[in-house]
């Protein structure tokens, strides 16, 4: 009967990880792992029950069985091998032995400086009394951090050795020293920065125009720096130029440009940013000029508001509060009827804050008709607050303003007089003429005549007598203006 075949093991800090391949499918239903402390001379049992192989096979068909054990005590060797159980419970032949050597090893501690002559001088510390315990060094370089690392030394270097010297450095390079065990596994150092002197930063970078979208979405540019060391760029934000500016693009790289996002929820309306360039040694240019940008406006003004209204039969007076909003570019007043909100308002008023109207008098209101007043503020983005609203009419009073001035003309020959006045704009049902005749009678009503006339002719006119005059009219709306002041004519022939 085969043995199990393909042993291998790896030891790994405190664990060892067997690997092995079952050679008889159908006789190799279990496997004893034995193992050996003693260099190889005595071997004994793992575990008490036997291990049973994988249940399903890999690509090939093949079927595996793996074991993994923690080990008592870290520099020494350890031996294992295995024997197949077949369902009857004989036991295969004994498999080839292997063999691992369980070390625990700390990682170098490197350091990098300079030397006069712009050589790398690579020193490292490691325990001389583990030198036993390893087959040497490697080291390593890197011109980046993140990239793969060569091997510079031809070969490894004597676990006695403490020193590497690079006679041909890069200006700025990474360096990694690995210590090889005895299994000629790497245990790699963290990485050390090594840059020849070098203190002068890359020139100032310079901006490009932005470009800024409705939806907040910033598109930002700058020219690339001609520095063949250049490593990247630093790019920072601010809302006040002369706060701390935040880091938003920490990583450092050569691309030009970059695309920010910004809240259109903030009320403050510029936004700042400065861009750095870095080079290989990490030396900062100056910072670019700072880079003003307009946050796209999505938040109307605070509404203006109405504070006082005052309502008389030939005009409305509104009074208000403009915005407090800094933005605010225009303040508007519209007006529509009540009764038909359909019809665009009319624009009544259109101010700039500087001229900070507060008051305004609508002297063009009909009578016995209820209009909306709406009163909003505006920003430079057109944006417009919610209005403030209100619904006022003109008061109605029945009562007009007199009819005035009397106009008298003197017909000697036919000793008439025609008494003459302004034709008021509304229709006029009826006039109404009051006469004093002398000095013994009193004012009363003396005529009553048609609206469609526009004077009146005195026929009885007696010499030397004084005439005095005064003039109403009844509209069809059914108002009356007030009775007009006193004309007076002296009758001297």
């Amino acid at each position: 009967m085969l043995p199990p075949a393909n042993v291998s093991v790896e030891l790994d800090d405190s664990t060892a990880y067997l690997r092995w391949q079952v050679a008889d499918s159908l006789l190799h239903t279990a496997f004893v792992v034995e193992r050996s402390d003693d260099g190889g001379i005595s071997f004994r049992p793992t575990q008490t029950t036997p291990l049973l192989p994988a249940a399903t096979p890999d690509s090939l068909g093949r079927y595996w069985g793996v074991k993994a054990e923690r080990l008592p005590r870290f520099y020494q060797n350890y031996f294992y091998r295995l024997k197949a159980l077949t369902p009857f419970g004989q036991l295969s032949p004994s498999s080839a032995r292997v063999q691992g050597y369980l070390t625990r090893l700390p990682l170098p501690t490197v350091s990098a400086r300079p030397t006069p002559k712009n050589q790398m001088l690579l020193q490292w510390q490691f325990a001389d009394s583990l030198q036993r315990h390893i087959r040497g060094f490697v080291v390593k370089r890197s011109a980046k951090l993140g990239q793969a690392y060569q091997i510079i030394t031809p070969k490894p270097l004597s676990p006695k050795q403490r020193v590497f010297l690079d006679t041909l450095p890069l200006a700025e390079a990474y360096y990694q020293v690995e210590v090889l065990n005895w299994a000629y596994k790497p245990l790699p150092s963290y990485p050390a920065l090594a840059q020849i002197d070098d203190a002068t930063g890359p020139a100032k970078p310079r901006w490009k125009k932005p470009v800024v979208h409705p939806n907040g979405t910033v598109k930002l540019a700058w020219k690339a720096n001609a520095e063949p060391d250049l490593l990247g760029y630093r790019l920072y934000r601010g809302n006040h130029p002369r706060q701390e500016f935040s880091l938003i693009k920490a990583k450092l790289s050569p691309d030009t440009t970059y695309q920010d996002t910004l809240s259109l929820k903030l009320l403050n309306k510029t936004v700042y940013y400065a861009l750095v360039a870095y080079d290989n040694r990490l030396n900062a240019s100056l910072a670019a000029d700072t880079l003003v940008v307009m946050r796209p406006d999505s938040i109307p003004p605070a509404a203006p508001s109405f504070t006082h209204f005052i309502t008389s039969d030939t005009s409305i007076v509104l009074q208000w509060v403009n915005s407090p909003s800094a933005d605010c570019d225009t303040t508007l007043l519209l007006r529509q009827l009540a009764a038909d909100t359909t019809q665009a308002p009319q624009r009544l008023l259109a101010f700039a804050p500087a001229q900070a109207l507060t008051t305004f008098t609508d002297t063009t209101a009909l009578e016995k008709q209820t209009y909306r007043y709406l009163l909003l503020a505006q920003d430079k983005a057109g944006l417009r607050s919610a209005p403030a609203k209100i619904t006022l009419q003109r008061l109605w009073t029945a009562v007009r303003k007199p009819i005035w001035p009397l106009r008298v003309e003197r017909d000697s020959l036919q000793n008439q007089l025609r008494i003459g006045w302004p034709t008021p704009t509304r229709a006029v049902k009826k006039y109404v003429l009051y006469r004093q005749k002398g000095t013994q009678e009193k004012m009363a009503l003396y005529q009553i005549f048609e609206g469609k006339n526009g004077a009146f002719i005195e026929t009885d006119l007696q010499p030397k007598t004084t005439y005095r005059y005064r003039l109403s009219a009844l509209f069809d709306d059914d108002s009356q203006s007030q009775v007009s002041p006193t004309y007076t004519f002296t009758n001297n022939k």
